[in-house]
């Protein structure tokens, strides 16, 4: 009779610990009820969740945007007309691919008068060495005259007067002064040529940017400009400045999740996480890539990146997926929030043996996620609960957030 009053108290359903069901089997302790006991369908039902052992990095899911693994946009490095544009969106470019070409009129005649400065130049320069040759000769000349009076003198010094001799001196050192200032006048000639041609091979430099060329392989993801469009120069300003293209690399892609503070202790270079694209039905493994040495000071997050392929560009920039770090650490005996109470000190409500609650002491650590670490006053599987008094029959029923 015992055994089916108390089979009656199990039509509330759920995953239920029947106490009294205990009590009609004789445990010791337990006393059978009498005639006077409190009916069993009185038992008050409550909810209860059992104390369990749990990594102390609980899994932990994020939410997460892909974006390219390269992208930029390409600006022309000298102002001019757009006169050609190779490529439209979707396009796709191999590295060193011509993208745009410019029409740069005023470095075409700036080009044209340094190469006019140049054949100047160069004819001075020829003159200037034929000036030194002449000068040249005309020094052998003089030389060869003042020695021929010299030994004459030297032989016989009446014969030639001394002022023959030192006007013949005055005159090579006139011809050695005139060579020296033809020298000089070639040095700098040619100083200028080196000049001409330094400048000439700038313009030819800013000439090869009038060829926009794809700094690597990737796909064109906007369009900004169409052939006669005007094209500044790209150091102006943001307001001047105007892109060509937008060039992206989407075969493989960025994927960066803000990691919260409590959650850094799993983080670490090429972890594996779990991968899921709502949109497509995919899920796959990643490997963490690559993480910044401190914290967002705004968020206290810090951004993690992984790298995913995407060979058939199946994934596009811009679409959600979820990240789930698994669990990790070592095992902690936790317990719900809710199940502890401030009595002069944490304590929780255990269900014993017979249903009735019992009132313990614990001593608690880290808390996260709704639940807390109990350092000791209970043991795993315990059942608490947080809102009865002690000594109290109850039936708990076991919360499915918390098993």
């Amino acid at each position: 009779m015992l055994l089916d009053r108390a089979q009656q108290v199990v039509s509330t359903g759920g995953l239920s610990l029947m106490v009294l069901l205990s009590s009609a089997c004789g445990r010791q302790g337990i006393a059978l009820p009498t005639q006077t006991a409190e009916p069993a369908a009185r038992v008050p039902v409550v909810a209860a969740a059992r104390a369990t052992l749990s990594p102390q990095n609980p899994p932990l899911a994020l939410a997460a945007e892909f974006r390219p693994d390269l992208e930029v946009d390409l600006h022309a490095k000298l102002a001019g007309y757009l006169a050609r544009i190779n490529v439209d969106v979707g396009a796709t470019v191999r590295e060193g691919d011509t993208i745009a070409v410019l029409d740069a009129p005023e470095l075409e005649r700036e080009r044209e008068q340094l190469e006019a400065a140049e054949r100047r130049l160069e004819t001075e320069v020829r003159r200037a060495r034929s000036e030194i040759s002449r000068i040249e000769a005309d020094l052998r000349l003089r030389r060869l005259a003042l020695e021929r009076l010299e030994s004459v003198a030297r032989a016989r010094p009446q014969l030639i007067a001394q002022q023959e001799v030192d006007v013949a001196r005055s005159r090579v050192e006139e011809i050695q002064a005139q060579a020296a200032a033809a020298q000089a006048n070639l040095a700098g000639a040619e100083q200028q040529i080196v000049i001409s041609k330094a400048a000439l091979h700038r313009v030819d430099t800013l000439f090869g940017f009038t060829r926009i060329t794809a700094p690597f392989s990737g796909v064109i993801t906007k369009r900004y400009a169409d052939p006669g469009a005007m094209i500044q120069q790209g150091t102006a300003s943001s307001t001047q400045a105007r892109a060509i293209v937008r060039l992206a690399r989407l075969d493989r892609l960025r994927l960066t999740v803000a990691v919260p503070e409590r959650a850094l202790a799993g983080v670490h270079l090429g972890r594996e996480v779990d991968l899921e694209v709502p949109a497509l039905g995919l899920q796959r493994k990643v490997r963490i890539a690559r993480f910044p040495p401190a914290l967002d000071p705004a968020t206290r997050t810090m951004p993690v990146e992984m790298d995913v392929p995407n060979p058939g560009l199946q994934i596009k920039p811009g679409m959600s997926a979820t990240v789930r770090f698994p669990a990790s650490g070592p095992l902690a005996l936790t317990a719900p929030k809710a199940a502890i109470l401030d009595r002069s000190g944490p304590t929780v409500l255990r269900v014993g043996r017979d249903g009735k609650l019992e009132e313990l002491r614990v001593s608690l650590g880290q808390a996260r996620d709704g639940v807390v670490e109990i350092l000791s006053g209970i043991e795993p599987g315990d059942i608490l609960l947080t809102a009865y008094r002690a000594g109290q029959t109850v039936k708990p029923e076991l919360s499915g957030n918390h098993p």
